[in-house]
């Protein structure tokens, strides 16, 4: 039973399939209409629009989560001991499961867009 929660963990938390990593600029992605590529799968993706308030909270959220960090008692973020993951600033994570994707500015904030998923 051990083995089977084991092997579930390690393909939920920071699985490469959940969310795709790309470096990019802040003006780059700030003009995200123009931010397009391509997932190893063939299939392509263009952030659609951007995603406020809560609705972004919830994606962010669920990032940290898929990367193996737990929210600690101060408000921040807590690493699991067997899956340390972590964001880098400049950097846009696509999940193409949930079709949106997350940035991290340089000054540490974060912002959240849509993402079309075509082939």
């Amino acid at each position: 039973c051990s083995v089977a929660v084991g092997c579930g963990a390690s393909y939920m938390y920071g699985s490469d399939s959940y969310w795709y990593e790309r470096e990019i600029l802040p003006s780059e992605v700030r003009n995200y209409y123009n931010v397009n590529g391509e997932f190893p799968n063939g299939k392509n993706y263009l952030l659609s629009g951007e995603i406020f308030g809560e609705d972004g909270e919830y994606y962010y959220e669920l990032l940290m989560k898929d990367f193996g960090w737990w929210e600690n008692e101060e408000g921040g973020y807590s690493a699991s001991p067997y899956n340390n993951r972590r964001t880098k600033k400049g950097s846009l994570y696509i999940s193409p499961k949930r079709g949106v994707a997350i940035y991290f500015l340089p000054k540490g904030t974060y912002l959240v867009y849509e993402v079309e998923i075509y082939d």
